[in-house]
């Protein structure tokens, strides 16, 4: 990808309506703008896109922006994204125990 977009260089701060939720026992994360979902796909392994069209109507599916995304097993997923960026920032994980000691 060429060059990155500050978050407000994006107009993300127009999203009032932007929703993000986590369920750690079903490791469920679930990220949306705030639009009404009208269809879900299942582009990949525990990963859904839902868009704001349907596209058994007649409208082109092309046409359809994506609202939200839900990631099941969102920790098994998304571990090496997480890792690949604290790495190439130089960030070491700490083990949950030393973070907890730590806030004591």
């Amino acid at each position: 990808m060429g060059n990155s977009v500050g978050l407000s260089e994006a107009g993300w701060e127009t999203l009032p309506n932007a929703d993000v939720k986590y369920s750690p026992e079903t490791q469920t994360l679930y990220i949306s703008n705030g639009q009404p979902a009208r269809m879900g796909e299942e582009i990949a392994r525990w990963v859904v896109v839902f868009t704001d069209e349907d596209p058994e109507a007649d409208n082109n599916v092309n046409d359809a922006s994506p609202v939200s995304i839900q990631i099941d097993a969102a920790e098994t997923v998304l571990k090496p994204f997480v890792d690949a960026i604290l790495a190439k920032y130089g960030v070491r994980r700490e083990p949950p125990s030393v973070a907890v000691a730590a806030q004591s």
